[in-house]
């Protein structure tokens, strides 16, 4: 009987972006440009907005999101062979600053980040795999505290999921922190599900 992937762990991740190059970008269910004007109402492209982008992978995203106007933008992922590639496609300085910032760091222990550290936080797909992976029930929770933690009190959080509302929202509740979650359709395919999530203390 084969065993599924541990799409949770970073050995498989590596494995994957080893195996592909370092001359691809694979963008996890959609590139930015399917979701730039539905997620404008959310948050203007500026300097000041702080984003994290959790599991960048080789994806194309950061870059996308500098060319929309954003500036002060993290792309993280727990894969260092994804770290090497999408750094070595660094894009050039914006007023003598790194235009991206890329981390090696595990969405599920983010404690290199202060607390409220990001306005928005962008997880394309990441869920997903913390779900699929082992422990995922665990996971999820470690994951989805550690994305309130590292919001601001206003500060918001899209999960994009090929998983149903009804999957995933209970992996995005838990007993530590409260999340206000809404579905909303902001321009991805009919398949996916797009979270809008804020703090609940603050949420309207």
């Amino acid at each position: 009987m084969n065993r599924l992937p541990d799409y949770g762990s970073a050995e498989y991740w590596d494995a994957r972006y080893i195996s592909e190059g370092n001359r691809t970008s694979r963008d996890a269910y959609f590139p930015y440009s399917v979701i730039q004007k539905g997620l404008e109402p959310f948050f203007k492209p500026s300097k000041a907005e702080r984003i994290l982008i959790v599991g960048c992978g080789t994806s194309s995203m950061g870059h996308d999101m500098l060319a929309a106007g954003f500036r002060d933008i993290t792309c993280m992922d727990f894969s260092p062979a994804a770290i090497r590639i999408v750094t070595q496609r660094q894009a050039p300085p914006i007023d003598g600053q790194p235009a991206l910032k890329y981390v090696l760091m595990d969405v599920r222990d983010m404690a290199a980040f202060p607390s409220e550290s990001f306005d928005a936080v962008i997880d394309k797909g990441v869920l997903d795999s913390v779900v699929c992976g082992v422990a995922n029930s665990a996971g999820a929770s470690q994951m989805m505290n550690e994305i309130h933690r590292v919001l601001t009190a206003d500060g918001a959080c899209f999960v994009f999921s090929n998983g149903s509302y009804a999957s995933r929202a209970p992996y995005v509740d838990s007993n530590a922190v409260s999340w206000q979650i809404n579905q909303i359709s902001i321009g991805q395919p009919a398949h996916f599900v797009a979270l809008y999530l804020r703090k609940k203390s603050l949420a309207t």
